[in-house]
């Protein structure tokens, strides 16, 4: 038995935010993307809000963190580009204190005296613009009721005596103007920034990348879409938000109901939607998720005889129908490393390597339907489904060869399948129910009923992967 060193997990690619760029980590061919967008901020003068959009997996936090270093090494960018993890910040009540420092420390590592000094004006601004700092000065101003709301508050002032009331009310307006006044001053300072002036660096346009939004709490994300809008609206202040848009439609949707039109909701804040490429080329030709697959296995030291023979033809059908993030790659192949002795699985006869592959893509990507396998519930109709299988992708006819949709891999799929699935019935004729047979036994010597749930308790009843 041959023996191999494998790994569970990807080895983790660090990237010097701001430095590190797509030169020689561009697997997916995604620079160019990189390229135009940098164009695209630097050009507008209108301040704009991006949505990079895609599923969870789909690599938009490491293109986000590639392009905030790529944008000024490798593309020449005029635009300050500050990164921001949104959800290692959610902590906090008011992401305008984080957006605030996040801008701060940039200015300060990049070295910009004259910009840092205009943001310092714009944080003792943030300061009261701040939800904890505007309550705290309204509390003292209200001998502290400002922290009791609608009814309570009302019953309050009024067991307070009028004294009290009108204290609350000047307390408020004089608030509500101080924040106003602040608001400008922020408006202001950012103004300066990006125009330039005297005692100023030279203006140029900024770019606020917040990742990891749809993965915040519901509150702090809409807030952030808010101080956004309504904060950093000035010319040549941009957004770039890496988020999964459908995401956070439920985001909306859970704060304000489901009644509500949330995708109508979101074009208040989001002006451009721009999604990564799926392809891994110039041409099209390759699906970056298939791309992806064939790197990571070799990073993970997974042998070939696994990764392309074994589990290639199913991942290069997932790939296509669209059905394969990133992540799922890296939880497939984690999933690959557990299987005892895997790699001589290539040894048995090819229906049985087909449904071992099946059950094992199955149980790492929709144990809900492995599940269903091993208890004899699953339909054909769902296996097509999961891997995008099509009457023209499986057709006999000529027509359907002629069309350029037919594939192999999708018709030895789906007839070993329905094969197992139909107790034998799918083929009507002895002769072909000997031969399919054969495929997964020398001698035809399977029983169908039971044969998932053998496989299962064969292969993958060990060891089972948590997260």
């Amino acid at each position: 038995m041959s023996y191999y060193e494998m790994r569970l997990t990807l080895p983790t690619a660090k990237c010097e935010i701001y430095v590190d760029g797509f030169s020689g980590q561009d697997l997916l061919g995604r620079a160019e993307t990189g390229k135009q967008l940098t164009a695209l901020v630097d050009r507008l003068e209108d301040p704009v809000v991006i949505a990079l959009d895609g599923p969870w997996g789909s690599g938009k936090s490491y293109f986000l963190q590639r392009w905030a270093g790529a944008h000024h090494n490798e593309f020449s960018g005029n635009s300050t580009v500050i990164y921001l993890d949104a959800f290692k910040n959610d902590y906090l009540d008011d992401p305008l204190i984080a957006l605030t420092a996040a801008i701060a420390d940039r200015f300060e590592k990049a070295e910009e005296a004259g910009r840092g000094r205009s943001w310092e004006r714009a944080k003792r601004a943030a300061v009261s613009l701040s939800r904890p700092a505007f309550r705290i000065g309204l509390a003292m101003g209200t001998a502290g009721l400002s922290e009791v709301v609608g009814p309570a508050l009302d019953a309050a002032l009024k067991a307070a005596g009028e004294d009290i009331e009108q204290r609350a009310e000047d307390a408020f307006w004089a608030a509500e103007q101080s924040r106003r006044a602040a608001m400008e001053q922020f408006r202001g300072a950012l103004d300066a920034i990006t125009a330039g002036g005297e005692g100023e660096d030279e203006g140029s346009p900024i770019v606020i990348v917040v990742d990891e939004l749809d993965r915040c709490r519901p509150d702090y994300a809409l807030a952030m879409l808010e101080v956004a809008k309504h904060f950093f609206s000035v010319p040549r202040v941009h957004f770039v938000l890496g988020v999964n848009m459908n995401a956070l439609q439920h985001i909306v949707r859970a704060r304000y109901g489901v009644s509500v039109d949330a995708a109508e909701y979101l074009k208040r804040f989001v002006s451009i939607v721009l999604n990564l490429p799926e392809s891994s080329d110039q041409y099209g030709r390759t699906v970056a998720s298939y791309t992806y697959f064939e790197a990571v296995a070799a990073r993970m030291e997974i042998p070939h005889s696994i990764s392309k023979t074994l589990l290639g033809p199913h991942v290069k059908l997932l790939a296509k129908s669209g059905n394969l993030s990133l992540r799922d790659v890296e939880r497939l192949l984690s999933h690959a490393v557990l299987v005892p002795d895997f790699e001589s699985l290539i040894r048995y006869r090819s229906g049985y390597q087909v449904v071992v592959a099946s059950c094992l893509i199955l149980k790492a990507l929709r144990p809900e339907l492995y599940d269903a396998a091993i208890k004899n519930s699953i339909a054909i109709e769902q296996i097509d489904d999961f891997y995008g299988i099509t009457a023209e992708m499986i057709g006999a006819d000529q027509a359907s060869r002629r069309s350029g949709k037919f594939s192999q891999d999708a018709m030895m799929i789906n007839k070993c399948w329905s094969f197992i699935i139909s107790g034998g019935e799918s083929e009507k004729s002895d002769e072909k129910r000997e031969l399919l047979s054969r495929m997964f036994d020398e001698f035809g010597d399977v029983h169908l009923p039971s044969f998932v749930r053998s496989i299962g308790e064969s292969h993958f009843s060990n060891f089972r992967l948590i997260g």
